[in-house]
């Protein structure tokens, strides 16, 4: 099954909390402080028989990738792996790392 990339924003339920909206197939990713918009993922429109609302940007791999810049540019979003055995924090990866590992991650997740 083919996916969409969206940005999105939390929704607000019943009881206050705030909540992936009920649409959303696979989201919760990338989080910008400075919108609150979020990165998920729906089927593609042809393999989906429900709404996803038209307010929703669906974005391309070089948005995704531009935004993933921005995110990483102002706190690093990927980092080199955490190391178990000495419970050392990865090391933040350089702009053309961080890039190709967007691209990466989106190819995965569309596919």
């Amino acid at each position: 099954m083919a996916n969409e990339c969206i940005e999105y924003k939390k929704h607000l339920d019943q009881t206050g909390n705030l909540t992936d909206p009920s649409w959303m197939r696979d989201g919760g990713y990338f989080p910008s402080s400075e919108d609150k918009t979020y990165v998920g993922f729906v089927p593609v429109e042809a393999e989906r028989d429900w709404y996803v609302p038209d307010t929703v940007s669906m974005l391309t791999e070089q948005e995704f990738v531009n935004r993933l810049k921005a995110l990483h540019a102002a706190s690093p979003v990927f980092t080199t792996d955490y190391d178990a055995d000495t419970q050392e924090a990865g090391e933040p990866l350089n702009a053309a790392d961080a890039e190709a590992k967007a691209r990466s991650f989106y190819n995965e997740m569309i596919a």
